[in-house]
């Protein structure tokens, strides 16, 4: 009976002390846990960081967890990167964001001024209707980014112009279309002018009639001793003012006609002229051509015979020329034209 008794509390005893060992316990098992391992607590969902290595489990001769990167932080790591701004630059640079879209540069024609009353502005479609001085068809400007605008001699924007405001505008042929290169505003009262050819001439009276190239009509104005009279920028008499003379006048502000304040002599018949330029338009039949001329930046158109030019077969429009002229009172002829080479036409 006693055997019996025994036995179980025996057993009982060492199944106890199996599951739970003692602090004295001398396991000697490798693989059994260490007695100083702290007990490991899953982590929550909040704290699981996605990473493609291992995280290393704490152990007794490590950190419990990974060491972070130097000025990185949890929250950095979570959020996502910022979005930046791009600053696209301006203009036809090298960096335009879209070449393509740069209209080309405006070739060089000459150039047809135009004056009359603003009748219609469109910044949508990009046109002015303008009625010209001297009545007429009213006529369609076209204009762009390449245009420039200036309101009383300050340079603006489209929206500078109104309807009714005086305007003049420097236009070209483009694309079958008529352009618009410059357009000038004026509203300020300044001293009219007005350029052209003299037509009639009273010696007795000093009255001189003028025959205004802008406006095609015709304007009398006397010519004082007080009127300062230049011819290529030396001071002249009233005497060089002749019949096909060709002209600027000044008068008093607000008045066109009347009483001149200022003569300006362009051209008097039986005067010589040299012209030195690129030729912008050559008719080889009727044996003219017009010449950018680079002293004053005008365009004249030049009557030449083909038998006295040199080297003719190369005579095309890009050509640098230089023309001696004589002006007739209607035609600039040409009595000697020569093609000039590449260092010359530098000079």
């Amino acid at each position: 009976m006693k055997r019996i008794l025994v036995l179980p509390f025996v057993l009982l005893s060492v199944a106890a002390f199996a599951q739970d060992p003692g602090q004295g316990s001398t396991n000697s098992n490798s693989n059994a846990p260490s007695v100083n391992m702290p007990k490991l607590t899953p982590p929550t969902p909040a704290q699981t960081q996605p990473s493609s290595a291992p995280t290393p489990l704490p152990g007794k001769n490590g950190p419990a967890t990974a060491p972070a990167q130097p000025g990185a932080t949890t929250t950095e790591q979570a959020q996502p990167s910022q979005p930046t701004t791009e600053i696209i630059p301006e203009g036809s640079s090298a960096g335009s964001a879209d070449p393509l879209l740069e209209p080309n540069e405006l070739p060089r024609k000459p150039l047809a001024l135009i004056g009359g009353i603003a009748n219609k502005v469109d910044p949508i479609r990009n046109r002015i209707e303008i009625q010209p001085y001297g009545g007429g068809k009213k006529m369609e400007v076209r204009f762009d980014d390449r245009s420039h605008v200036y309101r009383d001699g300050r340079e603006t924007t489209v929206l500078g112009i109104h309807k009714g405001d005086r305007v003049y505008v420097d236009t070209l042929l483009l694309d079958g279309k008529v352009f618009a290169k410059n357009v000038r505003v004026q509203t300020k009262s300044e001293a009219a002018e007005s350029r052209g050819q003299v037509t009639a001439v009273d010696p007795r009276t000093g009255q001189v009639t003028l025959l205004d190239s802008l406006t095609g009509q015709s304007v009398r104005f006397q010519v004082t001793p007080r009127t300062l009279i230049q011819k290529r920028g030396e001071i002249s008499t009233a005497a060089d003012i002749k019949p096909g003379a060709l002209m600027d006048v000044r008068f008093a502000p607000g008045q066109k006609g009347g009483t001149a304040q200022q003569v300006g002599l362009l051209a008097v018949p039986g005067e010589s002229f040299v012209f030195a330029g690129r030729v912008t338009h050559l008719d080889i039949s009727s044996g003219t051509l017009a010449i950018d001329n680079e002293s004053d930046e005008r365009n004249y158109t030049v009557h030449f015979n083909l038998a006295t030019v040199e080297n003719r077969e190369q005579l095309s429009v890009g050509s640098e020329v230089s023309a001696r002229a004589t002006f007739d009172g209607k035609n600039y002829n040409a009595q000697q034209l020569t093609l000039m080479s590449g260092a010359s036409a530098q000079q």
